[in-house]
């Protein structure tokens, strides 16, 4: 009966905890969006403001040249009736006008410069891409969206093609012609570019609903050639694989966890805390969903990974 209670008050005490978390995380967010919410109002009056100041300089140089024409119609409706008494009268001696006039008329187009607009609109977009970088940061949420990730030509095994944006990997049966190298896979991998030492990143990718394709992170001292070098099957690499649409495994050195999904598998999310040594898989559809977490200590800097085979393919989004 002792231990029953005991058992009831921790779970009363993490019943209180997690309402408290929640509400303080609440705050967090509500205060957070409303700091972006403000942001959003500065950058939105800056652009009106801009469209505003081009308005009225448009609108002051058409009432100066309206202006203007109006003083010649009035010159030309004053020579108009004294040509007409001349006309009128006995006395036909010309007139010279020897005053001198433009006559040639303006066709100069006003309209509103929309490339200065989409620049200021631009430019206020990037402010905020930096403010939020640095508000999510002092509000207590670190995640930085890793979107310049790209595919490293020079690890790509030879039965890969890379696209030209260097986003897309798809498995190819013709071989692609591509120069030796100690760094290039033996068969059906590839790393990033990039490397992640420190911090907390994530980034998504979209899968094929076909085929064979694996995405995680490896280190850089994972072997290159056929034997043990495939991402999971070895102590320097963490991996997803999918088998069908419907069928995924968590793998490291060998070893598999399966997963039955209720729906395809056609985007993941991925989650790296490089310090707190935590990777995780996450579902992307209507919801999103965990799939699976591992926990290690990393050791070396770690590189995206993707492994494809039959017509199994993985693109990486952009931002």
């Amino acid at each position: 009966m002792e231990e029953t209670r005991n058992r009831m008050q921790r779970l009363q005490e993490q019943i209180k905890g997690a309402r408290g978390k929640a509400s303080g995380l609440k705050c967090q967010v509500t205060a957070l969006f409303r700091d972006i919410r403000e942001q959003l109002e500065i950058i939105e009056k800056s652009v009106l403001s801009e469209i505003t100041r081009q308005e009225d300089q448009i609108i002051l140089q058409l009432s100066d040249e309206i202006q203007q024409l109006e003083i010649q119609t009035g010159e030309i409706f004053g020579k108009m009736l004294h040509i007409e008494d001349l006309c009128n009268s006995k006395d036909h001696t010309t007139h010279n006008d020897n005053g001198e006039r433009n006559n040639n008329m303006d066709n100069t187009l006003y309209d509103l410069d929309e490339i200065l607009i989409s620049v200021t609109l631009q430019r206020g977009f990037n402010k905020l891409a930096e403010f939020l970088t640095h508000l999510k940061s002092r509000k207590g949420f670190h995640v930085g969206y890793a979107s310049d990730i790209l595919l490293d030509k020079n690890t790509a095994a030879c039965d890969i093609v890379i696209s030209s944006d260097l986003k897309t990997v798809s498995y190819s049966a013709a071989k692609q012609s591509r120069p030796q190298r100690p760094e290039r896979f033996a068969t059906g991998q590839v790393l990033s570019t990039q490397c992640f030492s420190s911090g907390q990143h994530y980034w998504e990718v979209e899968t094929s609903d076909l085929g064979y394709w694996k995405v995680g992170v490896a280190y850089p001292s994972i072997k290159r050639e056929t034997s043990g070098s495939y991402i999971g099957c070895n102590n320097k690499s963490w991996c997803l694989c999918c088998w069908t649409s419907k069928c995924l495994t968590a793998e490291y050195e060998s070893k598999w966890k399966y997963f039955r999904m209720k729906s395809a598998c056609k985007a993941l999310g991925i989650y790296l805390d490089y310090e707190a040594g935590l990777l995780s898989f996450y579902h992307l559809a209507d919801t999103i969903s965990l799939i699976h977490t591992f926990t290690a200590t990393f050791t070396e800097p770690l590189y995206a990974s993707f492994s494809v085979c039959n017509d199994g393919w993985v693109k990486i989004r952009g931002s």
